[in-house]
């Protein structure tokens, strides 16, 4: 059977429970006894299902055995046989609960609920409405045992409610209710109407888990105190002992100072009991803003066309419109007599949820929406997800399946989209939620203005990685060019006077001066470690006549850049060759000599795989981000061929990654000239260029 190490699992721990409830120190500890005994009631249906199982499945093996056995007469296999396929369809009944029971829990399922009935569109009709699914829920909580209490109503001028709050207390209430959340549509003849014509009404119900208390704790570590001189007119201690206190919760930014005693102690008790009761009103607001957006999700607007279901009284029959279940026996709904329509809902939910672990995408409406809703529920999905970035990537997404821009999603947010283009849009949203990268979903990337093909083949191009682009073109542009560069600050490195180590600092560049007989047109560029071909493409499409090569040591990565190439136009600007960093260049005879050489080469170190993203390292090729050495391996390798290599003047320009300027700039400070550090837009260092002395 599946999942039969996970069950073993439960029983052990199940078995340790049990023992643990007998031990004295459990017992002499209320907490810890309650805590336990807790864990021991949820693990018990699925430990006794268990055991049962094995019991039958022990059963099913003697009694096979004694089918095969050829002493048995036919008699006996008769009854053998008749016994096998009753244990066999027990198993099979059982191992069914099981899978079920150990599908996730909500783990609101055991908590009270807050019951809300409002009456929507219908005016007095909807009022009378709501005051009979009000009596209705009362009845099914009697008949479950429940105790249900009115928190508050608000009666209409015709005797119905308006507005009713209800408290239901009681064993697992919200793993019942929590279907019933939504609009309820009525058909009927009102009281009022003469004409006997049938209207239509609405209530909106909100099924709520009752609020956790809310719990206050202040981890030492998230405070910051300072004390001070007190202020103000008070006798010997005022402005002569630092007995005022300041506290300051690091994580929300509050602060609160108190001055009134003369004891520092004393103040700071206040203070902290000031603070206490500051963050218990924020987390009250953070709680209220929570049930406020889930009940809104739950009931929409209030009007007809968005019900769950629909109560048709002159044909006796209520229709749940989610799972299509239709009953002729309004009468007996109305009474209260829940059971038939709740069961088919948990069930319904339960077979989702077997099939694959219900796939989210299964639980978006994918009849004709908006681009503003599927949008709506793409971002929804991604954010409880937590997923990076998750408006970029639900726009992205839904832009590849359009085919379209996204000035056309903000420009036409009303437009309708087909079915299958919803249900194609949220597959990919599902695809999104295993980790991998949207770039990888669509196929495409943009950098430098430029769209690029991206495959897992090779890494996504980062918009920091511009910045080295920006770089080499200030290294290559005349002095009179002030696009790229002016006005972005560069870190320059001073080894004068023996500092050790050397001092960076931080100043606005002067531009780079061509060298004397080149041109930018005239610029010979190697791009080390191309993948994509993005910094070679986007060097390209800036610098008209300049000699480009790219070499990758994936044949792989390759192909994906010679595609860019092409589908860029600039395939016989390019030429990309396969080489370990700059090794093809030093083999050849006679050699070449360059201008720049750029590279964004690997540089996470083996000591640094923690820091990096779940998305990388497990979807991105690891030979271009790095984990597979030291973090400097690739630049103590890179910066002597590049020596060999580049002109006279000509400049190296590489980027770099977490804190690994140090390191680089000490690989560069004994054979190069002019090193400098610049930072991307977000101020961290990124790229390091050097000057090979002429």
């Amino acid at each position: 059977m599946r999942y039969l190490q996970k069950l073993e699992e439960i029983e052990g721990k199940y078995d340790a429970l049990t023992a643990q409830l007998g031990d004295a120190r459990t017992l002499a500890d209320p907490s810890l006894y309650h805590k336990t005994a807790k864990a021991h009631a949820d693990l018990r249906e699925v430990a006794e299902k268990f055991r049962n199982w094995k019991d039958l499945e022990k059963n099913l093996a003697e009694t096979k055995a004694l089918l095969e056995d050829s002493s048995s007469d036919a008699g006996l296999k008769a009854l053998a046989q008749e016994e096998i396929e009753q244990l066999q369809k027990q198993i099979a009944a059982i191992e069914e609960d099981l899978r079920v029971l150990l599908l996730p829990r909500d783990p609101n399922d055991e908590k009270n609920v807050v019951l809300e009935i409002r009456a929507g569109t219908g005016g007095d009709e909807a009022t009378l409405f709501a005051q009979e699914m009000f009596r209705m829920y009362s009845r099914y909580a009697e008949s479950q045992g429940w105790r249900m209490e009115a928190l508050s109503t608000s009666v209409s001028g015709v005797g119905g409610l308006k507005e009713v709050i209800a408290l239901i207390e009681g064993q697992k209430v919200y793993s019942k209710l929590k279907y019933e959340s939504g609009v309820h549509r009525v058909q009927r003849v009102p009281a009022t109407e003469q004409s006997g014509r049938i209207h239509t009404s609405a209530i909106t119900i909100a099924v709520l888990p009752e609020a956790d208390e809310v719990e206050i704790e202040i981890d030492p570590k998230d405070i910051r105190i300072d004390t001070f001189c007190s202020s103000g007119p008070g006798g010997q201690s005022v402005n002569t002992t630092y007995s005022a206190v300041r506290i300051t919760h690091l994580p929300t930014g509050t602060v609160v100072s108190c001055q009134d005693e003369k004891s520092q102690i004393k103040n700071r008790a206040k203070a902290l009991r000031v603070l206490r009761s500051r963050l218990y009103e924020l987390k009250l607001e953070e709680q209220r803003k929570q049930i406020t957006e889930e009940r809104r999700s739950m009931v929409g607007s209030g009007d007809r066309s968005e019900k769950i279901r629909t109560y048709n009284f002159p044909q006796n029959r209520v229709t749940d419109h989610r799972i299509g279940l239709t009953l002729h026996q309004l009468d007996r709904v109305m009474d209260g007599r829940l059971d038939e329509i709740i069961e088919a809902l948990v069930t319904t939910y339960q077979a989702e949820k077997l099939k694959g672990s219900a796939p989210r995408a299964h639980r978006h409406s994918t009849s004709p929406m908006s681009l503003r809703e599927a949008l709506r529920q793409g971002l929804k999905t991604l954010l409880d997800a937590d997923i990076p970035s998750p408006e970029l990537a639900a726009e992205l997404l839904l832009m590849h399946v359009l085919g379209c821009d996204r000035g056309f999603l903000h420009s036409h947010p009303g437009t309708g989209i087909p079915s299958e283009t919803a249900a194609k849009y949220f597959r990919l949203i599902e695809e999104r939620l295993t980790g991998k990268p949207t770039q990888y979903i669509t196929g495409h990337q943009e950098f430098w203005g430029l769209d690029f093909e991206v495959t897992p083949d090779v890494l996504i191009p980062r918009p920091e990685t511009e910045c080295l682009v920006e770089a080499v073109l200030g290294l290559v542009r005349p002095a009179s060019d002030t696009r790229y560069g002016a006005g972005v600050p560069t870190g320059v490195l001073d080894c004068s006077g023996g500092v050790s180590p050397p001092v960076l600092t931080f100043q606005y560049p002067r531009r780079s001066q061509t060298p004397p007989g080149q041109t930018p047109s005239s610029a010979a560029i190697v791009d080390v470690g191309t993948g994509s071909g993005c910094i070679a493409l986007a060097l390209a499409s800036e610098l008209p006549g300049a000699t480009l090569d790219a070499v990758d040591i994936s044949p792989a990565a390759l192909r994906v850049a010679g595609r860019n190439a092409q589908r860029l136009g600039r395939a016989a600007r390019v030429r990309f060759c396969e080489s370990d960093l700059l090794s093809v260049f030093l083999e050849e005879q006679p050699r070449r000599a360059f201008d720049v050489i750029v590279s964004n080469p690997p540089y996470v170190g083996l000591d640094e795989l923690d820091k990096v993203q779940r998305e990388v390292r497990e979807f991105e090729p690891r030979l271009a981000w790095g984990g597979l050495g030291q973090a400097e391996e690739v630049y103590r390798r890179l910066f002597p061929q590049a020596l060999e290599l580049l002109k006279p003047g000509g400049h190296v320009a590489v980027e770099i990654g977490y804190q690994l300027q140090d390191r680089v700039i000490t690989l560069l400070r004994d054979s190069w000239l002019d090193i400098e550090v610049r930072p991307d837009l977000s101020g961290l260092p990124r790229v390091v260029t050097a000057r090979k002395p002429a």
